[in-house]
């Protein structure tokens, strides 16, 4: 499950969750921000773990589009 929300033209707030039935912790989940350009895409996020008990672990993401 994911979602976006734009808060500018060229900015919006970002959410990716998965369910892992592997573990004991089994949610992953992540928020963050995307920068939108007209070629180049970027997203600064955190990903975590359910019960870590840490900040998380951080996440940059480029897309080109071409």
């Amino acid at each position: 499950v994911g979602g976006e929300k734009r808060v500018s033209r060229r900015i919006a707030l970002v959410t990716e969750n998965y369910l892992l039935p592997v573990t004991d912790n089994n949610l992953v989940y992540s928020f963050g921000i995307r920068f939108m350009g007209e070629t180049l895409t970027t997203d600064l996020a955190i990903f975590n773990t359910s019960g870590s008990g840490i900040i998380g672990i951080p996440y940059v993401d480029f897309v080109f589009k071409f």
